[in-house]
């Protein structure tokens, strides 16, 4: 059986975002190509909805 990559979780600051609190084109690139290819993103974390203005 093959396993399968069926989401990706990632916490945002110190994680995802760099010091300047923004998402860098690399990474942006590499989670939309997850999207396309059925990879759910996620993002946990303790900010507020607002946050998703970020991303």
């Amino acid at each position: 059986m093959k396993n399968t990559i069926k989401m990706v979780v990632t916490d945002l600051d110190g994680t995802l975002l760099k010091t300047d609190k923004t998402v860098s084109e690399y990474t942006k690139n590499i989670l939309s190509q997850c999207r396309k290819i059925g990879i759910k993103v996620a993002y946990a974390t303790a900010r507020g909805e607002s946050a998703e203005r970020l991303l």
